[in-house]
């Protein structure tokens, strides 16, 4: 991201999932925030903000987060999504969606 200041946001999205999977959440939320902010359309990004805000106990930041993710996809279910988790360890994808549950989703 040095040599290139033109880096798409999935690079600052890397760099944010990075630290919220080593339990970083408080640096792992601006860096999701930039993200939103360059492409305000990024679901992914606004998934991962929702559940640190919940692991750092922002409850109303978390709920707001929950808001964008349906207002990008209505029909969001965690049902859906629980399936098409990339991660192997079963309780990184536990947490990750009970955190999501408690955002508001469903």
């Amino acid at each position: 991201m040095r040599l290139n200041p033109r880096y798409t946001p999935n690079y600052l999205w890397a760099l944010g999932n990075a630290h919220r999977l080593l339990g970083n959440y408080d640096q792992a939320i601006p860096i999701f925030k930039r993200v939103v902010t360059r492409n305000p359309d990024h679901l992914v990004s606004y998934l991962m903000l929702a559940a640190s805000y919940i692991e750092t106990g922002r409850i109303e930041a978390a709920q707001a987060a929950a808001q964008e993710i349906l207002r990008i996809s209505p029909n969001y279910s965690l049902e859906l999504a629980h399936g098409r988790s990339p991660y192997r360890d079963a309780e990184v994808v536990e947490l990750q969606y009970e955190s999501l549950r408690q955002a508001g989703l469903e």
